[in-house]
């Protein structure tokens, strides 16, 4: 009996924490999972701090199916860094970070919502063209400092 208690009251206190967490410390949490778990672990420990997610769930189930695969088509996960970090009034922020895997780099993209006291998840995604964004960008940046 006092193990059933003492298991409820951690699972209490962890979901008050988790309530609680910076989107700094929900990115670092995410990318711990995410060396030591499994990609769908990772994702549901990611959409416990998103309170629309069971609304979501067909977008989830899709994402949650590509993002099992992409260690297959990247390599393995070697680290990740931050890229930006922007924050749209104190309420709202979008982290992006660069992912090294062994074959090319992918990038994550984390919103950040804070509608009263606690910080949650507004969204997710990941992507491989940001190669392309930068090339382009370059371009443009060598053409103006020619002139």
């Amino acid at each position: 009996m006092k193990k059933l208690i003492l298991a409820s009251f951690l699972a209490c206190m962890s979901l008050l924490a988790m309530g609680q967490s910076s989107p700094e410390q929900i990115v670092k949490n995410f990318f711990q999972d995410y060396a030591t778990k499994t990609p769908q672990e990772t994702l549901e420990n990611l959409y416990a701090h998103m309170p629309s997610a069971n609304r979501v769930g067909d977008a989830i189930d899709k994402l949650r199916a590509q993002f099992g695969g992409l260690k297959d088509l990247v390599g393995a996960y070697i680290g990740y860094d931050l890229i930006t970090k922007k924050d749209l009034v104190d309420r709202f922020s979008i982290y992006t970070c660069l992912v090294r895997y062994e074959r090319q780099p992918v990038r994550f993209t984390f919103q950040f919502y804070r509608p009263k006291d606690q910080w949650v998840v507004y969204g997710f995604s990941y992507d491989d063209s940001f190669g392309d964004e930068l090339e382009e960008a370059t371009k443009i940046y060598n053409l103006k400092s020619e002139k």
